[in-house]
Parts: structure tokens; C-alpha cells; sequence
């Protein structure tokens, strides 16, 4: 019982001092009609992420998933302190984003850096990240893997540390930290479980819940068909078919056997390993 006790207060320390160092991200985007005048030709979706503070300075680092393509970026401190931000680069061989804010007078608490090379299976990981907008959320872990490969219906990663910790959407972007409370990973769950047909289904669930379908198909039948269909929902809704048709093979296929490097991994957690 004593060992464990000192365990539990191990671990409440390290998330207590990691915690500063999270932000959520907020992407906002726009479908439709790019003059806002025209409301009724536009929709909106938002998309919340995780991100670490990597200066005093105001940058965070994120996915790449969660900002781009946005409108508009928030980086959101606590529930009371809001920024507008600008994407400062994406890199898509990692799946990571720098984003840059002015926290004026906010006093930033930068994540301080471990060395992922020397992480090895079996080491413990502590994961912090905003799954489903709970801000603040702690998993732990161990690590089961290092420089993995993943390939997804979009991209291919590689060198990623695989981990035990369980990760929900609205993690990705968020900390993994090692047994000394430094950052030796960034959480990419989110993108790596080759969810990209369920990203897909939650933007399309999202964007079902705000449109007026029922003047949108009265609008159809008036033009005879798809001519008054706005040209970025067009592509969306092409784009979600397709998506949809791939996910469907790939549940077709699940019973086929192929090597483990070569799966998309659904389920399985992965953290891009800090020295990248």
C-alpha cells in the first residue's frame, strides 16, 4: 500500500508540473461562398486540439491536423484565456504544426525537453491532452515501441513511439512525458489510427447538424440538380464518398493477415517522439 501511495503521488506530481504547459487549439473553417456577406451559401465546423507551449514567446506546437486548412486559429489557456494565433509552418512528413500567439501580459509556461533517443520499451509515459473538449486529462502508460512506422489512407509516418496510454480525439497534439516530467513525445493518436475517415464522418456530422437540408434540396430540384451546389461543399461531399469507399474496403479486408508495420493501426497509440 505505501508503494503505491508514493506512486499515486509520483504521478499526481508530474502531471501538476506538466500541466501549464498544455493548450487546447481550436480550428474554425469555412465551406462555401468565401464572401461572409453571403451566410446563406456557408457553413462553419470547428475542431478542437491539444498543443504544447514550446516558448514564452507564444509558439505551441500541434498536428498538422489541427490547423490546416482553418480560417481562423484559437489557442485556448484554462476556460478563461483566448488568442488568435497564425500557423507559422506545417510539416507533413511528421504530422507536426508550429503556431505563434502574442499572450501579452499571460506569464507562458514552455515544456521542457527530454531526449526521446534514449526512451526505450518498457519505460513509463504519462499522456496529457483535451479529449472530447475535458481539458486537462491524464492516461499513463509505458512505451511498447520505438520507431515505428505507420501508413494511413493519407500519409506514412515513421519514427514514432508507440505507448500504452490510452489517447481519445482532442488528444492529439498533447504531451507525453517521461518519468522526470519531460516532454519526450507529442501525442498524434488522433491522426495516426488512420482516422481519416473518421475525421471525415465527425466534419460531415457536424456540418449535417447546422445546414437547412430542407431548403437545401428545394434549392436542388429548383436548378435541376447540382447546379446550385456550391463548389467547396460539392468537393467535400466527393471527397466523403471516396473516403467512405475506402473505409469500406478496409473493412472488408480486416480478416486479411499483413505485416504489422503495414497497418494502419486503428487502436493503437503512437506519440511523435520529441527530438523530431
Amino acid at each position: 500500500p505505501r508503494a503505491i501511495a508514493e506512486f499515486e503521488d509520483a504521478v499526481a506530481a508530474l502531471a501538476e508540473n506538466a500541466r501549464p504547459s498544455l493548450v487546447r487549439i481550436a480550428g474554425h473553417y469555412q465551406f462555401g461562398d468565401k464572401d461572409e456577406q453571403k451566410a446563406d451559401t456557408n457553413f462553419y465546423v470547428s475542431n478542437e486540439f491539444s498543443g504544447v507551449i514550446y516558448s514564452a514567446e507564444g509558439h505551441v506546437i500541434t498536428v498538422a491536423s489541427a490547423v490546416r486548412g482553418a480560417k481562423r486559429i484559437e489557442v485556448i489557456i484554462g476556460w478563461t484565456l483566448q488568442f488568435e494565433a497564425e500557423t507559422v509552418g506545417i510539416d507533413d512528413l511528421t504530422n507536426l504544426a508550429v503556431v505563434k500567439f502574442d499572450p501579452g501580459e499571460a506569464k507562458l509556461v514552455p515544456v521542457k525537453f527530454g531526449d526521446s533517443d534514449a526512451v526505450k520499451p518498457g519505460h513509463f509515459v504519462l499522456a496529457i491532452g483535451n479529449p472530447y473538449g475535458l481539458s486537462d486529462s491524464l492516461s499513463h502508460g509505458i512505451v511498447s515501441g520505438t520507431r515505428r512506422s505507420v501508413g494511413g489512407a493519407v500519409s506514412t509516418l515513421v519514427g514514432l513511439m508507440q505507448i500504452t496510454a490510452p489517447i481519445n480525439p482532442g488528444d492529439a497534439g498533447g504531451l507525453a512525458v517521461n518519468s522526470r516530467g519531460e516532454l519526450i513525445g507529442i501525442l498524434s493518436s488522433t491522426f495516426q489510427r488512420a482516422s481519416a475517415f473518421d475525421d471525415w464522418d465527425k466534419l460531415f456530422e457536424e456540418f449535417k447538424e447546422g445546414f437547412d437540408w430542407d431548403r437545401f434540396s428545394k434549392e436542388l430540384k429548383k436548378n435541376e440538380g447540382s447546379a446550385n451546389m456550391p463548389k467547396d461543399l460539392q468537393d467535400l461531399v466527393e471527397r466523403l464518398m471516396e473516403d467512405r469507399k475506402k473505409a469500406l474496403a478496409k473493412r472488408r479486408n480486416a480478416g486479411m493477415r499483413f505485416p504489422g508495420e503495414q497497418l494502419s493501426a486503428e487502436g493503437i497509440n503512437f506519440a511523435t517522439p520529441s527530438n523530431t
